[in-house]
């Protein structure tokens, strides 16, 4: 009877002994980083938040995964007394292009989220830049350029 409990104590430490060690397997880096830009009639923030995560997967190889979440901003101020209703927008960056029509939130800013996960995100860092190109009205145009907020 001593003999099984000894047995069933030796497992029970090495099973916490392993768990422990898996746990050491697995790194998180949680990261935001600002954009910022402006332009005579607009401000441009774009907010990233991103996860990276290492960990030894099969046969001890370290596997490294990630995912971005990027909040491109609007704020409009033009001396204009009516704000605009929508606005068409290209961001050229890190990850490559995308554009659309936007309209405005309730308080007249604009707002977009982008979703990117798995291998194919690009995690945008300090030393890169956006390039913002926001159109409105009939014929209004500006570009903006987005660095890394100090």
């Amino acid at each position: 009877m001593v003999r099984h409990y000894i047995v069933l104590s030796i497992i029970l430490i090495m099973t916490l002994l392993l768990m422990g060690c898996n746990k050491n397997n697995k790194e998180k880096n949680l990261g935001r980083i600002n954009f910022e830009g402006e332009s005579e009639h607009w401000n441009a923030i774009i907010h990233e938040e991103y996860e990276e995560i290492w960990e030894k997967g099969d046969k001890n190889r370290l596997e490294y995964n990630h995912s971005v979440k990027q909040t491109l901003e609007l704020i409009y101020k033009g001396k204009d007394d009516k704000k605009p209703d929508f606005v068409d927008f290209e961001c050229n960056g890190p990850a490559g292009s995308i554009g659309h029509r936007l309209y405005a939130g309730e308080n007249g800013n604009f707002f977009e989220v982008f979703y990117q996960g798995g291998n194919n995100a690009t995690i945008a860092r300090e030393h890169d830049t956006f390039r913002l190109i926001i159109r409105w009205e009939k014929d209004r145009e500006e570009i903006i350029e987005l660095k890394a907020a100090k």
